[in-house]
């Protein structure tokens, strides 16, 4: 375990963004949402989020194909319009709702991902008071591993390339302010 300042876990943000590990193409959203660049717009969330008064640990996660599955999807609307998030619903537990399976079928991103996984990789976590994992950063790769388990094909990982995430500790009223979050989502 390797302590991490803010400045190193919003690098880890940032470089996912640029180097478009998930995918995709995110300014038009940033612009959409009221900012003029996704740097702009990250770290407006991840300031709104507290993530720069955090202590911060960088850590391995072991047996990544069954461990990722179990994170719970975070505090975003958009991963949130197939059931109402509380921040206990894992990405395993959401593949089971209908729709929510459906969309990641066509999904432009997590279908690739499950298909060509980035090793290494890292990810940005919350741990909630009774130890469950909360997503930040990483979502797609994250919902990607539990949509390959579903269809059968899950992503072989292995020791040379590990799956690590940045990891920070949130108490319970930290937890119901980003309940709060959902419903204003992350525009300006």
């Amino acid at each position: 375990m390797k302590q991490l300042t803010f400045d190193e876990v919003f690098k880890i943000w940032m470089d996912a963004e640029v180097m478009q590990v998930e995918g995709r193409d995110t300014l038009p959203v940033a612009k959409a949402k009221g900012f003029n660049s996704i740097t702009e717009w990250r770290l407006a969330t991840a300031l709104r989020f507290g993530m720069d008064k955090k202590d911060w640990t960088l850590e391995t996660i072991k047996n990544p194909g069954k461990e990722l599955p179990k994170i719970i999807i975070g505090p975003y609307p958009g991963w949130s319009k197939f059931f109402d998030n509380q921040l206990t619903t894992t990405f395993a537990q959401a593949m089971e709702i209908p729709e929510f399976f459906k969309w990641c079928k066509t999904h432009d991103r997590v279908v690739p991902l499950s298909e060509n996984f980035p090793l290494p990789t890292t990810i940005i976590l919350f741990r909630k008071p009774n130890g469950d994992l909360l997503h930040i950063e990483g979502g797609h790769r994250i919902c990607a591993v539990a949509y390959a388990n579903i269809l059968g094909k899950p992503i072989q990982f292995d020791d040379q390339r590990p799956v690590t995430a940045a990891i920070a500790d949130v108490s319970e009223a930290e937890v119901v302010n980003l309940i709060e979050l959902i419903k204003r989502g992350t525009g300006k």
